[in-house]
């Protein structure tokens, strides 16, 4: 049976149709993982809970060397005296 043959005999049709409808559902498939990634959804979403948690972390580490920081220059005023509390190191005397 040629091509000419099928296509009078109507085969092609469904054919078409059946690999018509697989392209089409394909693009859809696609389409629609693809607005779900812009969106954020799935493994988007866990990666910024996750950078969002390394965020707060990392803040609260500064916020921790700030207040260590303040502690270390008041003990400077205590034990150097306000006049002399900075740049003054006591290693070089």
């Amino acid at each position: 049976m040629n091509w000419q043959d099928t296509f009078l005999a109507g085969q092609t049709l469904p054919m078409a149709g059946v690999l018509l409808g697989f392209i089409l559902l394909s693009m859809t498939g696609l389409s629609i993982a693809f607005v779900k990634a812009i969106q954020g959804g799935g493994s988007t979403r866990r990666y910024r809970e996750l950078k969002a948690q390394e965020t707060q972390a990392v803040q609260d580490l500064q916020r921790g060397f700030r207040r260590m920081e303040e502690r270390l220059e008041s003990l400077e005023t205590l034990f150097i005296g306000p006049a002399q509390s900075r740049g003054y190191d006591r290693e070089f005397d």
